[in-house]
């Protein structure tokens, strides 16, 4: 009859060990994943930043209409197109608002941005022309130019108007964010899953579906087609 007992309890401790594991290896039901972008949302080059937020808006409410792990949260400020102005938005996106991601749009943003996203270890997506604008641990960059019919139809039906410049890039960054976010399982405990589990699983992304086709992620972050 000890026996018994002692096999019980032992059963019954090792299916309570067992639920507590995977009930702390879950995301908690307030796990949130901020996001902050800092776009042109006024001056010269308002109606691209006007657009990218509009792809922004469509792809999160396209997740957000799933069933899904985390939830997300986009706060946008205006940048203007001025350098200086990102640089203190992003700062404030991180300080304040505990931004997990940062997007920004084009180089003088982008350049202000990885640094920071070094320093406070934060992924940062950008579309912006140039060189050394993505390092493939935080910072990332989409500058394909080509997008889906598909993409455009969307985009229309949904604002009234035609995309602008990476109005498709932007989409898909943060298509491919969540998308990562939403495979990741967070360390025991945590609510969220690292920053360095979330480069490490983006750089795992060979022939994913995205408004610019297929792409996959080279080891710098760079957003390229997918290799056939």
């Amino acid at each position: 009859m000890r026996k018994v007992i002692s096999f019980i309890l032992l059963l019954l401790t090792f299916w309570g060990t067992w639920y507590l594991y995977n009930k702390q290896a879950q995301p908690k039901k307030d796990g949130t994943v901020n996001i902050g972008i800092t776009l042109p949302l006024s001056g010269p080059n308002a109606e691209v930043g006007l657009a990218a937020q509009d792809a922004l808006n469509i792809a999160l409410k396209e997740w957000t209409s799933r069933k899904n792990n985390y939830q997300y949260r986009l706060f946008y400020l205006d940048d203007s197109g001025d350098a200086e102005k990102a640089e203190k938005n992003i700062l404030n996106l991180i300080e304040k608002q505990d931004a997990s991601a940062i997007i920004t749009l084009w180089s003088p943003a982008a350049q202000k941005a990885i640094p920071l996203a070094d320093k406070f270890r934060r992924i940062h997506f950008t579309c912006a022309f140039g060189n050394n604008l993505s390092d493939g641990r935080y910072n990332f960059n989409h500058y394909l130019s080509y997008h889906t019919d598909k993409f455009t139809d969307n985009f229309l039906s949904t604002t009234g108007k035609l995309p602008a410049s990476c109005s498709s890039n932007l989409y898909d960054a943060l298509n491919l964010l969540i998308f990562i976010y939403e495979n990741t399982s967070p360390a025991w405990g945590d609510s969220l899953p690292s920053v360095e589990r979330i480069s490490r699983n983006l750089h795992k992304i060979s022939n994913h579906t995205t408004a610019s086709g297929q792409v996959q992620i080279s080891p710098k972050g760079e957003v390229l087609q997918a290799e056939e």
